[in-house]
């Protein structure tokens, strides 16, 4: 937590002091729930910006890098009395990444910039997992929280315990899972797959990770 607080203060130094302390960060892996997430947090009544900060705070995978965009391109930052890391499944992240192959891309440029681990010469699938590896060890070293965006719906009491605010439960209810769903042909993605794709210790090293945060593991 300290070295996030460190992060926070060099963006503020290099970005200046956006407003006041905003209550809530959320970090996660892009096509990890962070539109769904803000769609639910919004209609529940905070005012939580999808990569940008509104008055109540922000959800953003960039953020996990300082606040800048899905290019890395700097912007203002803020200070915040929460930070939470939202993770999702990895087989469904790994799959969502996998519609988006342009390994030339602005983001993909940003992403391997971030996590020296990732190599362009990887394959895409090897660069998308250790994407959902390195990214998800690194929020989860600056958050308080880690939760699973599938059960966000059953978390609604702790998320007002730890904010202290009260959310309109009905109206998150109504919110569609698959919001902010990515288009694209979509190349499902199996931890047998995975198995037969990663190198030993990445593979083994995203299962346990996975485990440890509630998921199963087995096709």
């Amino acid at each position: 937590m300290r070295r996030f607080i460190s992060c926070i203060f060099l963006c503020v130094c290099m970005f200046g002091y956006a407003d006041l302390e905003k209550n809530l960060l959320i970090l996660s892996c892009g096509g990890g729930g962070t539109v769904y997430m803000s769609k639910c947090l919004q209609v529940g009544g905070l005012d939580i910006g999808h990569e940008h900060i509104y008055a109540d705070g922000a959800i953003g995978w960039p953020f996990v890098q300082g606040f800048c965009d899905h290019n890395g391109n700097p912007m203002p930052g803020a200070e915040f009395k929460h930070v939470f890391h939202q993770v999702r499944n990895p087989l469904s992240v790994i799959t969502t990444w996998m519609k988006n192959k342009d390994m030339n891309a602005g983001y993909w440029q940003f992403i391997r910039r971030s996590v020296p681990e990732i190599r362009i010469t990887d394959t895409p699938i090897v660069q998308c997992a250790k994407y959902w590896y390195y990214w998800n060890k690194k929020a989860e070293s600056m958050s308080e929280w880690t939760y699973r965006v599938e059960a966000f719906k059953d978390l609604i009491d702790e998320f007002e315990l730890r904010l202290g605010v009260s959310l309109d439960r009905q109206a998150i209810l109504s919110i569609p899972k698959n919001t902010g769903a990515w288009g694209g042909k979509s190349y499902p993605v199996s931890w047998g797959l995975l198995k037969r794709s990663l190198p030993v210790q990445l593979y083994q090293d995203i299962q346990e990770m996975a485990q440890r945060y509630g998921y199963a593991t087995v096709d």
